[in-house]
């Protein structure tokens, strides 16, 4: 008997080994509390900074969407759609999402690298914890 057989045969794998995608989906779904709870400490840490906190995630998109609605409401004059306060406000929160999730999204996985090296878990949910 070889020892990839003997391995095999008494469920050992190599370490370091990548899962299926649906085991590996299946274990970071095990994992949710880790990513909920790594969501609200980022949260609460990044608005400890801020003396506004909570509301400052807010404030900001509906400053930003003021800003734009008065300039772009200028630039438009009398060409501005019906409905142009709203879009502007969707555009803007939308696009403050998905900007936001694209670039804090991208640097978890380096930003936590001490954490990638010392635990063993799925890296999918830093991504997701995250958004």
């Amino acid at each position: 008997m070889s020892l990839a057989e003997y391995s095999e045969r008494n469920g050992l794998r190599r370490v370091g080994a990548r899962p299926s995608l649906p085991e590996y989906l299946a274990e970071a779904w095990r994992r949710r509390d880790f990513a909920i709870a790594m969501a609200r400490y980022k949260i609460e840490a990044s608005n400890e900074r801020n003396r506004l906190g909570m509301l400052w995630i807010f404030i900001k998109p509906t400053l930003n969407a003021l800003m734009y609605g008065a300039i772009f409401g200028i630039l438009q004059g009398a060409n501005r759609p019906e409905n142009f306060p709203m879009f502007v406000v969707i555009g803007v929160f939308l696009f403050e999402f998905f900007s936001t999730s694209m670039t804090s999204g991208a640097k978890s996985i380096t930003g936590n690298g001490s954490l990638v090296q010392s635990l063993a878990f799925p890296r999918i949910t830093l991504p997701l914890s995250t958004v």
